[in-house]
């Protein structure tokens, strides 16, 4: 099998075919109705059973927000700022060529809590980003979530 072929293949995959583990923390701190909003996540993957390592992925947000109380229920925009980073793929300890990148952008969005769920939106725009040669750029991306408190 060629490289490209190789390459090919790897970036279809579902997913890694190793035992992986992920690190997360969530901090957030509020004063009235202002806020802030750390998170942090480290997923550490392992070498599967042919020999292939994809690279440990970073990722980190910090968001300031303001709670808008509405009746029984809050609307909360905030702004911040994303970081993701993933170092390279490795096979029998070679790097692989093309592999690794990071990126940070500026984050925008709104969410809406209703008792105790939460909806929320927002569109991320890059600030810096570097991926390896002939890699698509990131132009914008949004995430939708859903949160439940117990």
């Amino acid at each position: 099998m060629d490289s490209t072929t190789t390459l090919a293949d790897i970036k279809v995959q579902i997913g890694t075919g190793s035992v992986d583990f992920l690190i997360n923390g969530l901090y957030t701190i509020t004063i009235g109705n202002r806020g802030v909003n750390a998170a942090a996540n480290y997923k550490i993957n392992t070498i599967n059973k042919d020999n292939y390592k994809y690279g440990n992925k970073f990722t980190a947000n910090l968001l300031a927000f303001y709670r808008i109380p509405i009746k029984l229920n809050t609307l909360s925009p905030n702004i911040g700022i994303g970081y993701k980073n993933v170092t390279a793929n490795t096979m029998q300890d070679e790097k692989i060529q093309y592999t690794g990148s990071h990126v940070t952008t500026a984050i925008l969005g709104i969410e809406y809590n209703l008792k105790k769920i939460g909806v929320g939106i927002n569109g991320q725009i890059p600030i810096a980003q570097n991926f390896a040669e002939s890699q698509p750029r990131l132009k914008f991306k949004s995430m939708m979530h859903i949160t439940f408190a117990i």
